[in-house]
């Protein structure tokens, strides 16, 4: 009988977030950005460091609360600002839509937590974004700022070692 080693015991994890991404169109008109190589997307809920299992658990999950929410249309035309945990001000485009993000966010979260899928998105009020910089200290956003509108008929799960999964909406 062979023994695993501890590293191979260990079940490979990776991040993992629920997304709505902007189309091509749009998302080239975002500057690139060092500290984040994903396209230009709206983050849903931030899942954390997880393994395979729990991504299945989460596409599973995102399945069920997409069953009924139908496509929608988002308007991007407002610039804004807040700081992030780390201190750094976050310069992003404002997602509007006729359908709460917030309560997107919500349904997701709550249904995460049913299946005691520990969520690590920052626990405050939800502030739907589309980053365009991370900057440091008191320098000023002097960068585009993309407009238009899109209409969303999917949301995706992402990570980097377990791929990406898209999911319809109704």
């Amino acid at each position: 009988m062979k023994l695993c080693s501890l590293h191979e015991a260990k079940e490979e994890k990776d991040w993992v977030g629920i997304f709505i991404p902007l189309p091509s169109r749009l998302a080239k008109q975002f500057p690139h950005k060092k500290e984040d190589s994903s396209k230009a997307h709206i983050t849903m809920l931030y899942i954390g460091e997880v393994g395979k299992l729990v991504y299945d658990n989460v596409v599973s999950v995102v399945k069920s609360v997409v069953r009924s929410v139908p496509s929608f249309k988002i308007e991007m035309e407002d610039y804004g600002e807040f700081e992030n945990k780390e201190g750094d001000t976050i310069a992003h485009m404002i997602p509007r839509s006729e359908t709460s993000l917030e309560t997107l966010h919500q349904k997701l979260r709550k249904a995460c937590e049913r299946r005691h899928i520990q969520v690590d998105h920052f626990s405050g009020p939800f502030k739907p974004h589309i980053t365009l910089k991370y900057i440091k200290g008191n320098q000023k956003y002097k960068g585009p700022r993309p407009t238009g509108s899109w209409t969303v008929q999917a949301l995706e799960v992402w990570s980097d070692k377990f791929g990406n999964t898209k999911i319809p909406l109704k």
